[in-house]
């Protein structure tokens, strides 16, 4: 084997090893953000490496975002429930309890103010 084949050879080894580089990295970086927002990611992982030209850019379009970024919900807080006794008869407010006026339209109420 002369020198220019031999370095024909080598030269066809260091341009496949890095053709197969690229995916490869890809794969592994896709994988393990596809675990971080609770997908597949061997799946993807394996896809974006064996099919690099379709599945990368198709990670990208449905990808979840990350767990860590998913907003927590709490229940919502309400206002305290004032006791009422009753509403007035002229507008229909309710009356707290103790009041001796209507908050809505100032009428005297009927009811005595509890205590």
């Amino acid at each position: 084997m002369d020198t220019t084949t031999l370095i024909r050879v080598i030269a066809g080894l260091i341009f496949f090893a890095i053709i197969l580089a690229i995916p490869l990295t890809a794969g592994i970086l896709i994988g393990k953000d596809a675990n971080a927002r609770g997908m597949n990611g061997l799946g993807w992982g394996i896809g974006v490496f064996a099919v690099f030209i379709v599945f990368l850019p198709l990670y990208f379009v449905v990808r979840k975002p990350l767990l860590s970024q998913v907003p927590q919900y709490s229940a919502p807080s309400f206002p305290p429930v004032t006791p009422v006794i009753g509403y007035c008869t002229n507008c229909g407010s309710p009356l707290p309890v103790g009041s001796r006026f209507c908050s809505g339209c100032g009428t005297t109420t009927s009811k005595p103010p509890v205590t």
